[in-house]
């Protein structure tokens, strides 16, 4: 994955399949901020966790506030595990893939 702008969304091939269909996350960032860069490099690196119906976007908080507000993010960068319910988020560059995923509670590609 090349990210390009502010706004990246898409399904993403996974090594692991998952039984939970529907596997949807949001990163939200601000802007080109170094820790945002470090996050969404981070991002590629978890895409190969997941399943293939995983739906990944990037989010630019300063772009849409709306949408940040809508999942009450405070600071950036922000991964939210949108579905399935409940919903988990996880703040920072996302640099321990393992943490990440026991946060978010998605076991080897399956949601918990």
């Amino acid at each position: 994955m090349r990210w390009s702008g502010p706004h990246l969304s898409g399904n993403f091939a996974g090594a692991v399949d998952s039984s939970q269909p529907g596997l949807s996350l949001r990163l939200y960032i601000s802007g080109q901020a170094l820790n945002s860069r470090t996050a969404v490099r981070n991002l590629e690196s978890l895409r190969a966790k997941l399943s293939n119906d995983a739906a990944v976007e990037v989010i630019d908080v300063r772009e849409r506030p709306e949408l940040a507000e809508e999942d009450r993010i405070l600071a950036t960068p922000t991964l939210v595990r949108r579905t399935p319910s409940p919903v988990r988020k996880i703040i920072g560059d996302l640099s321990d893939i393992e943490r990440v995923l026991a946060g978010l509670e998605i076991d080897g590609g399956r949601a918990a």
